[in-house]
């Protein structure tokens, strides 16, 4: 225990000492708190100096408090240069800069701060900084981060951006020389793009990869902004992906360069995996989807890949264009002598008149509906289910009635058990 004596020495007549009065006081309780205070700063003063981002105190009167490793790293100069001198003392001309207004908020408006800034050094070199000011009982409480390393992958991410958009926009317009000449030259032009598959799709690939990457923060952390940028490249390209798989598919089919792999497979399953391809976009137009498939169909022999595009493809069509109602997949077999199997998507939504109907197989054609217009796409992907239903031995049959719905019919041959 702690005890605070007090003594007062009593006197006699003669000046002899006749008593001594002592007071004690357990001051116990108020030693352990100033101890317990003294540890506290300890731990304030140790974490401060061992987190990564520099943190600095500045008083009323400008001048430096305490600064740990990091903000010495970042002022690049010792902290004995800095401790008991004013910020305008250790920093000449300060008061010009971005740094002095967050620090004079702060300090006299009490208002917290939060910038990102570029600062230039006595040496003449710059940093640019993630800052942070908040005003404390001694002043203001300066936290940063150096996210120089941070701006120059910006930098340099936004001039590989800028070149990839170059490298895009040449391509895309190769892609467009080539068809304006396809129109004297069809089988010409549908053998050249056939072979040009890796050549176009590789660097779009790329593009999309690295911005993913990046995206992810794996190359660094991203804000708000640079996300959404990236977000914005990552879609064009892989629109612009889109647009060249369905040429080039349309292309190979007309180029006789399109090799199909005839196989037995599951029809309800690779229905459902097409329906599952799709359900999100079905969500988010709060559509049902419903399925129908006869248990005992039994195997289908038929390139599964091209069926599950042909079937993937009328479904996002019926989304697209169905604004309320549902969506309905049925399989189904037709005729008894020839047995031909029947594949419907039937939707809700805004139909086709009968001039669309004549012209919806046609490439590079779409509906000049306003609802139609809304959506992108690339006017093919109803030609390529056209043209891949007959190399499969089938055809594809529209219905429809405008602001009733459509129905597309895909059909097959069919040989029980799947025997050729």
């Amino acid at each position: 225990a702690w005890i605070a004596w007090t003594n007062r020495i009593e006197h006699g007549p003669d000046g002899s000492v006749v008593a001594i009065l002592s007071v004690g006081t357990d001051i116990t309780a108020r030693m352990r708190a100033d101890e317990a205070l003294r540890a506290s700063e300890v731990r304030y003063r140790t974490t401060l100096d061992s987190i990564l981002e520099a943190c600095q105190l500045v008083g009323f009167d400008w001048r430096y408090l305490h600064l740990n490793d990091a903000a010495v790293t970042q002022n690049r100069r010792p902290r004995e240069e800095m401790l008991g001198r004013t910020v305008m003392e250790c920093w000449p001309g300060v008061e010009q800069t971005l740094v002095f207004t967050l620090l004079e908020r702060a300090l006299h408006g009490r208002i917290a701060q939060h910038r990102e800034l570029e600062f230039t050094f006595p040496d003449g070199t710059t940093g640019w900084f993630d800052v942070r000011t908040h005003p404390v009982p001694e002043g203001v409480f300066l936290l940063s981060v150096d996210i120089t390393e941070n701006k120059r992958a910006e930098r340099a991410l936004r001039d590989l951006n800028e070149q990839l958009e170059r490298r895009v926009a040449e391509r895309t317009a190769e892609l467009h020389d080539a068809l304006a000449r396809a129109e004297s030259a069809d089988r010409l032009k549908s053998a050249f793009l056939a072979t040009m598959s890796h050549e176009l799709r590789t660097p779009l690939n790329s593009i999309i990869g690295f911005t993913s990457i990046v995206a992810q923060g794996l190359a660094g952390p991203l804000n708000a902004e640079q996300a959404r940028q990236l977000g914005m490249v990552r879609g064009s390209a892989r629109h612009l992906l889109d647009l060249i798989n369905d040429v080039l598919d349309i292309s190979k089919i007309e180029a006789g360069q399109l090799d199909l792999h005839i196989t037995d497979f599951d029809l309800a399953e690779s229905i459902q995996q097409a329906v599952q391809s799709v359900t999100p976009m079905a969500v988010q137009k709060d559509l049902p989807i419903s399925v129908q498939v006869p248990a005992g169909l039994g195997p289908v022999r038929s390139d599964r890949r091209r069926v599950e595009q042909v079937v993937l493809n009328l479904l996002s069509n019926a989304i697209k264009f169905t604004a309320r109602g549902q969506v309905t997949v049925t399989a189904a077999l037709e005729g008894d002598t020839d047995p031909r199997l029947a594949i419907r998507v039937a939707d809700t939504g805004i139909g086709i008149d009968a001039a669309g109907l004549a012209q919806l197989f046609l490439p590079f054609r779409q509906l000049d509906s306003g609802l139609a217009r809304q959506h992108e796409g690339t006017g093919l992907g109803l030609a390529i289910c056209h043209r891949l239903a007959g190399l499969l031995g089938g055809d594809i049959h529209a219905e429809s009635e405008p602001g009733v719905g459509s129905t597309f019919t895909l059909r097959l041959p069919y040989s029980e058990r799947g025997t050729a």
